[in-house]
């Protein structure tokens, strides 16, 4: 079993006031990545904010997916991806993974989760 960072360049932080924060993080800039914008924060979008916390859960932790191809298509039948077959774009069975579409928006186009695909017919 394999663990890494989902995003692994990212630091997550909840506030009500991005400014104040902002404000606080200055002193860093210099050792941090900013945005196009030039800004330190990126503000996550509703929508994949959602999901991630329903595909990460409480303990921001991505658990692996079981579940079989029958003609063609998809079906999750144990873990976070349970009903998110049609967000996932590709998988590698050899790896155990899929590329799973993140909301439009998002952090990303696309997040690697662990699918275990036990049959296929």
């Amino acid at each position: 079993m394999e663990k890494r960072q989902l995003f692994p360049d990212c630091i997550f932080v909840e506030t009500t006031d991005p400014a104040a924060l902002s404000e606080q993080l200055e002193p860093c800039r210099k050792f941090l990545q900013t945005s196009e914008e030039g800004g330190l924060l990126w503000a996550v979008p509703a929508d994949a904010e959602e999901f991630l916390k329903k595909l990460c859960g409480n303990e921001h932790h991505l658990c692996m997916s079981q579940g079989y191809i029958r003609d063609g298509i998809t079906h999750v039948i144990h873990g976070p991806l349970v009903g998110m077959e049609r967000r996932i774009r590709k998988i590698d069975r050899h790896k155990r993974t899929a590329n799973v579409e993140m909301p439009a928006g998002g952090l990303g186009t696309f997040l690697q989760a662990g699918l275990e695909i036990t049959s296929k017919s």
